[in-house]
């Protein structure tokens, strides 16, 4: 009974000091886990993270778009991360290696698909890529197209009734021929079915009488056609045909980066002359013997914009402008709010630079390569902050109560 006794006394001792000190054991607890906090920090090499450290990624993969907020630092680390698994024969732009720098980032990940190569003798070769032009993926097989040569696509549909998998792509060869023009011989391909067609298809003129075979014969393989001008002195003479070159924008790209999709190759073109009695010539026809194949470039749009998105790089940066560094803090804020420190950062009111200077030009006029020199850029906003506030720090203060500056 006497120890039941001094147990209970126990208890009501222990009840009396937490009902006069109701709040020592939360804060105790506070205490220890900040002391736990601050040694893991110290000891277990905690960092911080600071909020434009997270980046939203607009992700374009299996046909769906999406916004997802990553903190990775390359593409490929974004993709393994939200376990978009990719095969060799993908193709991701930009390239995995290709390190996220601006606070919103598009990638865009084209999946291989099976394609079936059929050529002219009807042999199949299947090859899984990613590439859509046709005569890139006919090369990526190992077949050399003339500029003549066609693809006829068939929609992975019509080749399951067929027992193929996937897209069909069916080489349709243009047919060697040689012409014979005016005592010149050329060697040409065409899809022309007669002799007629072959004329009419490269711009000859003729009649009955100046062309062999007659109009109405089927073209054959290496058939030789003869076209004459009876009772007329001609010469001819051959020149290039000069092909062009077609630009489209890559928003995967780097600004000033470009990339030939597609080679160009010049054509010739065979130019007929009559020669007249004092020796003069007169252009009587101009024949394609070969076609020029356009080149195809695309260039970059993306902002090549530097990474001062760490706490170091954005010191140096302010020191650099001459930015005291007791007012490093206030110009950081406001350029964090303003621009996520993008310096290609461009407003939807067209409001642009790091401190999104509202009149573009101003800003443009001092700064030529505005999107990328961050330093140029916070020379100007700091005149504009000294000059319309005194300081960084005043311009901190009337910020914080207004959201702008």
């Amino acid at each position: 009974m006497k120890q039941q006794s001094n147990k209970d006394s126990s208890i009501r001792n222990r009840l009396s000091f937490n009902d006069r000190h109701p709040f020592v054991v939360p804060v105790v607890t506070l205490f220890g886990l900040l002391v736990i906090s601050l040694f893991g920090f110290l000891f277990l090499g905690g960092s911080t993270v600071e909020p434009n450290d997270t980046k939203v990624l607009q992700l374009h993969v299996d046909g769906r778009k999406q916004s997802i907020p990553s903190r990775a630092k390359t593409v490929g680390e974004a993709l393994k991360r939200i376990d978009v698994r990719l095969s060799p024969e993908d193709i991701v732009e930009p390239s995995v290696d290709t390190p996220i720098v601006e606070q919103e980032f598009s990638i865009n990940v084209y999946r291989a698909r099976p394609v079936t190569i059929v050529d002219e003798k009807g042999q199949k070769t299947q090859i899984k890529t990613a590439e859509t032009v046709t005569n890139i993926v006919a090369k990526e097989a190992g077949y050399d197209l003339y500029p003549e040569d066609k693809i006829d696509v068939i929609t992975p549909a019509q080749s399951l009734q067929e027992g193929i998998i996937g897209v069909q792509m069916v080489i349709d060869r243009a047919i060697p021929v040689k012409m014979n023009l005016y005592g010149t011989t050329y060697e040409i391909r065409t899809h022309a079915e007669t002799v007629g067609e072959l004329a009419k298809e490269r711009s000859v003129s003729f009649d009955e009488a100046s062309i062999l075979p007659a109009p109405e014969t089927p073209i054959e393989k290496d058939q030789v056609v003869f076209v004459t001008e009876p009772g007329k002195q001609i010469a001819t003479s051959e020149e290039e045909i000069p092909f062009e070159t077609e630009k489209s924008d890559d928003p995967g790209l780097t600004s000033g980066e470009t990339q030939v999709r597609v080679e160009g190759s010049a054509g010739r073109k065979a130019i007929v002359y009559e020669i007249g009695p004092n020796g003069d010539k007169t252009v009587l026809q101009e024949v394609v013997i070969t076609a020029p194949v356009k080149r195809v470039i695309v260039r970059g749009t993306k902002s090549a914009t530097p990474n001062v998105s760490v706490a170091s790089d954005k010191a140096r940066l302010l020191a650099q402008a001459g930015i005291p560094a007791d007012q490093h803090s206030s110009a950081d804020y406001i350029i964090s709010k303003e621009s996520g420190w993008r310096p290609g950062a461009r407003s939807a009111n067209n409001c642009i630079g790091l401190g999104q200077r509202c009149n573009a030009q101003i800003l443009i006029s001092a700064c030529p390569s505005w999107e990328t020199d961050a330093v140029c850029q916070l020379n100007h906003f700091n005149s504009y902050a000294v000059g319309r506030y005194g300081s960084w720090n005043e311009a901190y203060n009337f910020w914080s109560v207004n959201h702008w500056w």
